[in-house]
């Protein structure tokens, strides 16, 4: 392991912390407009659909908690490894987990986006 890498895996982290921060306010958005629409819509069918986007976006809430939980102890390995990093082939499972993270952040991004566009696409057919 070089520097080099360990200054990429840094990277990754800032970029992936900024990209939950996003995700986390653009969810916050929804639920507020999911409270807007709750409160003046009296559509028992729309209110049982837009309660279910609502349980996906709190899912959301938790899927985020848990990645910068799991970003936060990637990082506390890459730093306690410090200068032995890459030494002795013993960074092997920083490596993996940079891995899994990245898949994880590719996926939940994806998910967040389907999600946002289903929520929207419903809203404008039973406008």
């Amino acid at each position: 392991m070089t520097i080099k890498l360990i200054q990429q895996y840094i990277y990754e982290r800032d970029t992936w912390c900024r990209l939950l921060d996003y995700l986390e306010e653009e969810n916050i958005l929804y639920k507020n407009r999911i409270a807007n629409i709750l409160k003046s819509d009296s559509d028992s069918l729309l209110i049982e659909m837009i309660e279910s986007f609502l349980n996906k976006f709190v899912m959301e809430d938790a899927i985020i908690s848990i990645l910068r939980h799991d970003i936060a102890k990637a990082n506390i390995k890459i730093v306690a490894k410090g200068k032995d990093f890459g030494k002795d082939g013993n960074s092997t499972d920083i490596i993996i987990t940079q891995d899994k993270l990245r898949g994880e952040i590719e996926i939940i991004e994806q998910q967040f986006n389907r999600l946002k566009f289903e929520f929207n696409k419903y809203l404008s057919k039973a406008s």
